[in-house]
C-alpha cells in the first residue's frame, strides 16, 4: 500500500510539473557575409604573426556564422527607445571563415560578455549583436554584427525580436583582433544572408515531465493489477 501511495504521489507531482513548467524560447539565426575592407593600426600585414587573425581572414574570405539569444532576457538599461540585454548563457555567437578563422565567444567579463542591443528608434531600427573571445595566444577577438532596418521602423517595440530577415535588415559585420603588444586588425564584411535556423529537436521540460507522469501512472496501474489478481492455493 505504501508503494502505491508513493507512486501515486510521484504521478501527482509529475502532472503538476506538466501544468506549471515554463521555459524561455531560445532562437538561433544563421548568416553569411563577404569581406569588404581590412585595416591595421600598426605595420600592416607584414607586422602580424602567423597566429594572428589576419592570416585567416583575407579580404577574399567569406564568413558563415550564427547567433542565438533567449527571447525572455530582461533589459539591463531599459530606456524609451533602447533596451540592452546581457547574459553569459542566454546569448551566443560563433562564426568561421573560408580561410580557416574560427570564433566562439568565451568572454564573460562585464564588458566582454555576449550582448544584444535593440534600438526601436527613428529613422532606422537596429539590432546589434556582440561577443568576445580570448585565444590561446592571449589575443582578444571582438565580433559585432549590426543589423539596420531597410525600411525605417521594422521593429514594433524595443524587445528581443523573434524574427530577423535579410529582406528587412542590412547587416555589417566587424571582427576586431588585438594582441598583447597592441597590434590591431579589423575585418569588415557585409551580410549576404540572414535567416532563422530550423528548431532543433531537443526535448523540452514539458516532455520530460510528461514522461515522468506516464511512468508513474504505469507504475500505479501495475501495482493495482498485481494487488487485484486472484490467488489460487496449491
Amino acid at each position: 500500500m505504501k508503494r502505491i501511495n508513493v507512486v501515486g504521489k510521484l504521478a501527482a507531482v509529475a502532472l503538476l510539473l506538466v501544468s506549471s513548467v515554463s521555459h524561455a524560447e531560445v532562437i538561433k539565426f544563421n548568416f553569411t557575409a563577404h569581406g569588404t575592407a581590412i585595416d591595421y593600426n600598426q605595420g600592416g600585414p607584414a607586422g602580424f604573426p602567423s597566429t594572428g587573425a589576419g592570416a585567416y581572414l583575407p579580404l577574399s574570405s567569406t564568413i558563415a556564422g550564427s547567433f542565438f539569444y533567449d527571447t525572455a532576457l530582461q533589459a539591463v538599461f531599459p530606456g524609451s527607445n533602447t533596451n540592452g540585454y546581457y547574459s553569459t548563457t542566454g546569448i551566443g555567437v560563433s562564426l568561421s571563415s573560408s580561410a580557416g578563422y574560427h570564433f566562439a565567444n568565451n568572454v564573460t567579463t562585464e564588458f566582454g560578455q555576449p550582448s544584444v542591443q535593440v534600438y526601436d528608434s527613428n529613422p532606422d531600427d537596429q539590432v546589434v549583436v556582440s561577443a568576445g573571445q580570448t585565444d590561446s595566444y592571449g589575443a582578444s577577438h571582438d565580433v559585432t554584427l549590426t543589423l539596420t532596418g531597410k525600411n525605417g521602423n521594422v521593429l514594433t517595440q524595443a524587445l528581443m525580436p523573434t524574427s530577423l530577415s535579410i529582406n528587412d535588415f542590412s547587416g555589417a559585420l566587424l571582427i576586431h583582433w588585438q594582441d598583447n603588444a597592441g597590434k590591431e586588425f579589423n575585418y569588415r564584411a557585409d551580410l549576404d544572408s540572414l535567416a532563422l535556423a530550423p528548431a532543433a529537436a531537443v526535448p523540452e521540460p514539458e516532455t520530460y515531465a510528461m514522461l515522468l507522469a506516464g511512468l508513474a501512472l504505469v507504475g500505479v496501474a501495475g501495482r493495482r493489477k498485481q494487488r487485484q489478481a486472484p490467488k489460487f492455493d496449491a
